[in-house]
């Protein structure tokens, strides 16, 4: 389940998951709108129908919207100040027919922009740079940490124009790097507090703006290096990215982040842990930052002979529930390794026996010791 916790915003942005879209979780939208994505659903999808609960009045009998094609998997909902909205998702086919409904959403609360919190600095977050104070970084001039947006490095002690430290909050500057930390190649430094480093927690805060990146297919990719432990969110929500054993300073660490983003301005957290008894070293550094648009993400079209998910086939039938003949190729099932047909076997006496409407498949040939992938 996923929490948005970026809750600043007029317009949050919550993610659901593939292929029965999983739950969102939204506890305040500080606006009148709210807009969900979704992960592609597999099979021959025309669209999705958008069911909508309105302050727990029952699950509603028709979709409040719907949206055609499978690569409309988003969807902006409106609700009026002190509103509760629960939602759920399912695609549907060429003849209407639904898919099954993703769990629902925990509840999303629309409340007055007006009263949503300050930071911990005291006040609010100027409009469109999350928080950090900084300017939010472009696609087209991203940058590790330490450099003029140009690709060159700052001099010892310069405040990163785009890197800042939102806790404890300050600015983060280029450090005369600790000999045991990995050397930093050009157009990069190590990054860190101005001042004293006692243990605890710093958080490194780049606001990057996609422009035109299609958040459902963008990609954030670089390497990383931190002191100590370090963990990399998007927009609130861990990545799973982490940086928790052995020395995390002495190499460069590739990371990808695919999923998370949201049109605009996104905020990324490098979150790390100066860990000891007593103040010591700590840093960050971070290199080869670069957005991609993965087209192999985006939902595309199913072939036209693709199983649908309202009737997917067991092993060894024509697709219609009808049993092959042992020998016959199985049409949906294949082996990828070893590339071969996988073929309707005569079943071994030891072996369960298939239901109606299935059987066991195999290599046609030879079958020696070894792994063998069923693909479907």
């Amino acid at each position: 389940m996923v929490r948005v916790t970026r809750a600043l915003v007029t317009s949050a942005i919550l993610a659901l998951g593939a292929t029965a879209p999983t739950a969102v979780v939204a506890e305040v939208v500080y606006g009148s709108s709210a807009t969900f994505e979704w992960g592609p659903a597999r099979g021959p999808v025309a669209g999705y129908a958008v069911y909508v609960e309105r302050d727990n009045r029952g699950f509603p009998s028709t979709p409040e919207l719907t949206t055609e094609g499978n690569g409309r998997r988003r969807a902006t909902l409106t609700g009026s100040e002190g509103e509760t909205i629960r939602v759920w998702v399912a695609a549907y086919d060429a003849n209407g027919e639904l898919g099954p409904f993703s769990p629902p959403s925990d509840d999303v609360r629309f409340a007055d922009p007006s009263s949503r919190p300050s930071d911990p600095g005291g006040s609010p977050p100027a409009s469109g740079s999350g928080g950090s104070g900084r300017s939010p970084v472009q696609v087209s001039n991203l940058s590790g940490t330490g450099t003029d947006g140009d690709g060159a490095r700052l001099s010892i002690g310069t405040a990163d124009p785009y890197y800042a430290l939102s806790a404890p909050a300050g600015d983060a500057v280029v450090l005369a790097p600790h000999p045991a930390w990995v050397q930093a190649p050009a157009g990069a430094a190590w990054i860190g507090p101005a001042g004293a480093t006692p243990p605890g927690d710093y958080v490194y805060t780049l606001e990057l703006d996609l422009g035109s990146v299609d958040p459902a297919t963008a990609r954030l990719s670089g390497r990383w290096a931190a002191d100590d432990t370090a963990e990399i969110y998007v927009n609130g929500l861990p990545t799973g990215i982490v940086k928790s054993e052995g020395r995390t300073y002495e190499t460069l660490d590739a990371f990808t982040i695919t999923s998370g983003f949201m049109p605009g301005v996104n905020t990324i957290e490098f979150r790390v842990r100066n860990l000891g008894n007593a103040e010591n070293p700590t840093g960050l550094l971070v290199v080869d930052l670069d957005v991609s648009s993965d087209p192999e993400s985006a939902v595309v079209g199913a072939p036209a002979d693709a199983n649908s998910i309202f009737d997917l086939p067991g092993s060894g039938t024509d697709g219609g529930g009808a049993r092959l003949s042992i020998g016959t190729a199985d049409p949906y099932y294949v082996l990828s390794a070893p590339a071969d047909d996988a073929v309707v076997l005569a079943p071994h006496p030891a072996w369960v026996q298939a239901p109606a409407g299935a059987a066991w498949i195999g290599p046609a040939g030879a079958t020696p010791p070894g792994d063998y992938v069923y693909t479907l």
